[in-house]
C-alpha cells in the first residue's frame, strides 16, 4: 500500500488555446505548495506541474472524504462560470499518467477516454461546478511484496448541492 499526492498541470479550454493556472482559481489547495521538476518542453508549452490537496491511496479503498471548504466571492464565481462555459478541463497526473474520464460513444458500443476532467457543466441554462470527484486508480501488482505499477488513473466528477458531499457512512451524497 502506498500514499502520495497527485499533481496538477493546468486547465485547458476547448474554445481557447490558453492554459490557465490551477492555483489562480478558488480550489482546495495543499497546505504546502510544491512545484515539480519540469523539462524544457513543458516550460515552453506553459505547463506547470504542482501538487494538489488530494491524498492518493493505492491498493486500498478510501471512503468519501471532504478535502476542504471554500467560500467564493462574486468575482471568483464569475471566473468559474466563465471557465465552465468555455469547457475547460483540469489536467491531473499521477505517476506521470494523465487522469482520464470515461464515456461511451453515441451508439454506446465503444468506451472512450478524454484527458482531464471538466470544471463543471451547463445544463438547461444552469451552471454546475463539479465539487465531488471519484478517483479510480488501476494498478498491477509486481512479484515483489508491496510493489506495484500504476497503469491507469480515471475520474468521475459531479456536482453536489451543499457543502458536505459525503454522508456519515463515507459514501457520496446524491448528485444534482
Amino acid at each position: 500500500q502506498s500514499t502520495g499526492s497527485s499533481g496538477i498541470n493546468a486547465e485547458y479550454g476547448v474554445h481557447t488555446e490558453l492554459p490557465f493556472s490551477y492555483r489562480k482559481l478558488p480550489y482546495c489547495l495543499p497546505t504546502k505548495e510544491i512545484n515539480y521538476a519540469e523539462n524544457l518542453g513543458e516550460v515552453l508549452h506553459g505547463s506547470r506541474i504542482v501538487n494538489t490537496a488530494y491524498t492518493v491511496n493505492v491498493m486500498q479503498t478510501t471512503p468519501c472524504t471532504k478535502v476542504c471548504e471554500v467560500s467564493l466571492d462574486e468575482k471568483e464565481v464569475n471566473k468559474l462560470i466563465d471557465m465552465i462555459e468555455k469547457d475547460y478541463d483540469v489536467h491531473m497526473i499521477l505517476d506521470n499518467l494523465p487522469v482520464a474520464r470515461k464515456y461511451s460513444s453515441p451508439d454506446g458500443k465503444i468506451e472512450l477516454y478524454h484527458r482531464g476532467h471538466k470544471v463543471g457543466q451547463v445544463y438547461k441554462e444552469n451552471v454546475y461546478l463539479y465539487n465531488n470527484f471519484h478517483f479510480k486508480i488501476k494498478y498491477h501488482v509486481g512479484s515483489m511484496q508491496g510493489k506495484f505499477r500504476i497503469t491507469g488513473f480515471e475520474v468521475e466528477s459531479n456536482s453536489h448541492a451543499g457543502v458536505d458531499s459525503c454522508t456519515q457512512d463515507g459514501t457520496p451524497s446524491p448528485s444534482h
